[in-house]
């Protein structure tokens, strides 16, 4: 494995220089894109990895493993962490060997300004969550050197695990024609990453080609306050009242079921509910009526993004490398 004075001999540059390049200071400290550019082209081809002993002999806890980060966006996503850290700790500790976790909020279209990530010096690897596509812009043209695994998206560059979303549309649609309803409604939220619209694009051409009607399609907060508002405009549609309903998300179905209970509709009678299980277990089947919902199993894909990075470390996988995890229908009492 390279050092620094091996780069900064490689490059012609000092090892101040390069350290300073490699720990993600130099727009602060003035150095050249060009400079930047050399210093880490020569890290990707001598093999530079961070050492980051130093670091862990102030601690006297931590452990010889790897020091991961996990990015993930300060949005209304941010209470679906617990379930993918879950999932990553549960694998982690399988694995026994005292891997250290990093946390990194950020804001979404704004991971540019995570300097860490252009850093060869503050973690040894990253699992980047809910990138949207200017994030995904910047990272292809930033072209990071150290190991990198993103979840949930697809790159020309960089390994990824995810599940299919126009698969996740589908079967709800499927279950909803199952079911013999006759016309169905869309209750989503502006998409912040392509994966969003595939479903509600899936869901909506698979329910034209099993002979369901579709409308209202409406877009609200993705929040329960969005959900529960939107329930007026739901059952108002002059087009005719919909018996059937695909929620983008756990918050807005639990949004709408109250606002559906204030309003009498009966459950799953009257209207049926499917979401996209992305929040807790156990809210969606404590809730009244229980979610029916095709789940993001967040746990799982954790725990593969956790082992693409060994892969990847080791040299066993090379980029891109996407792994793909099924999903399946998981039935409530909003649609049994």
């Amino acid at each position: 494995m390279a050092t620094i004075k091996e780069l900064a001999a490689y490059t012609g540059l000092s090892p101040s220089t390069v350290s300073i390049v490699l720990s993600g200071k130099a727009p602060e400290r003035g150095i050249p894109q060009a400079t930047c550019q050399r210093v880490l082209e020569a890290a990707r081809v001598l093999g530079y990895r961070p050492n980051l002993s130093a670091r862990r002999l102030r601690d006297p806890q931590a452990g010889g493993g790897l020091v991961i980060a996990v990015f993930w966006a300060e949005d209304f996503r941010a209470p679906m962490m617990v379930r993918f850290l879950r999932g990553l700790r549960r694998e982690i500790e399988a694995q026994g060997e005292g891997h250290e976790l990093l946390i990194h909020p950020y804001t979404c279209g704004r991971l540019r300004e995570e300097r860490s990530l252009v850093s060869l010096s503050a973690f040894n690897a990253a699992i980047v969550c809910n990138a949207s596509e200017e994030d995904l812009r910047w990272l292809e043209q930033a072209k990071l050197m150290m190991p990198v695994v993103l979840y949930n998206r697809d790159s020309p560059s960089y390994c990824g695990v995810r599940v299919d979303d126009e698969k996740i549309g589908a079967l709800a649609a499927q279950r909803f024609a199952a079911a013999g309803c006759r016309r169905a409604a869309v209750l989503s939220a502006d998409s912040v990453f392509y994966g969003m619209q595939l479903r509600n694009d899936s869901f909506i051409g698979s329910c034209r080609r099993l002979g369901l009607a579709v409308g209202p399609v409406l877009q609200q907060e993705n929040s329960m306050a969005g959900g529960c508002s939107a329930v007026p405009a739901l059952l108002g549609d002059p087009a005719g009242r919909p018996d059937c309903v695909f929620c983008a998300s756990d918050a807005l179905a639990l949004g709408a079921l109250r606002g559906l209970h204030q309003r009498g509709v009966l459950l799953p009678e009257e209207l049926k509910i499917i979401s996209v299980g992305n929040g807790d277990r156990e809210a969606q089947q404590y809730a009244w009526p229980s979610l029916s919902v095709v789940p993001s199993p967040m746990e799982e894909m954790a725990a593969e993004c956790f082992r693409l990075l060994l892969q990847l470390i080791a040299g066993e996988i090379h980029p891109p490398f996407s792994r793909r995890l099924e999903i399946r229908y998981l039935p409530g009492e909003s649609c049994p």
